[in-house]
């Protein structure tokens, strides 16, 4: 409980800071809001490892075939390499400041977002993160597009 709301309150609290030490300005540094994206972009690949390696640990195994125990694994690594990819080439376009960050980022996770809606509708346990999913990737796709710290940070 304690982590639940400590997390967000520091996240809040340590970019409140942030946004009076860096003024929005042409060409300003990445502060504001916009650091909880970028903390979202370092984390995105760890997670979506640890997401992985539950799904593959809690399989039931026992009742697949071969071929497609083989066939599952290999659609699967292909899928889960290419997102990893997607959020690498996000996070260095967020970190260099290129100014199609935005539409790179929500392209990212509009995939992730219809690849996750398409999983809760066979699997009821996992839509709260379904709903998770659409509501960041929908509020900071907005943030991204009508801020006008993200329009003075993403210049190059």
């Amino acid at each position: 409980m304690v982590a639940l709301v400590g997390i967000p309150l520091a996240v809040l609290v340590g970019v409140i800071g942030l946004a009076k030490k860096y003024p929005i300005e042409e060409g300003t540094g990445i502060g504001g809001w916009l650091v909880v994206p970028g903390l979202g972009l370092c984390l995105a690949p760890l997670l979506l490892a640890w997401v992985t390696l539950v799904g593959l640990m809690e399989a039931d195994w026992q009742e697949m075939p071969a071929s497609e125990i083989a066939g599952g694994s290999a659609l699967g690594a292909m899928l889960v390499g290419f997102v990893v990819a997607c959020e690498v080439q996000a996070a260095v376009t967020f970190f260099r400041r290129r100014r199609v960050f935005p539409w790179v980022w929500t392209a990212v996770n509009g995939f992730v977002m219809l690849f996750v809606i398409l999983i809760a509708i066979g699997r009821p346990d996992v839509r709260m993160s379904a709903l998770f999913v659409a509501t960041w990737t929908i509020g900071w796709s907005i943030y991204m597009f009508s801020s006008r710290r993200a329009k003075a940070t993403f210049v190059r």
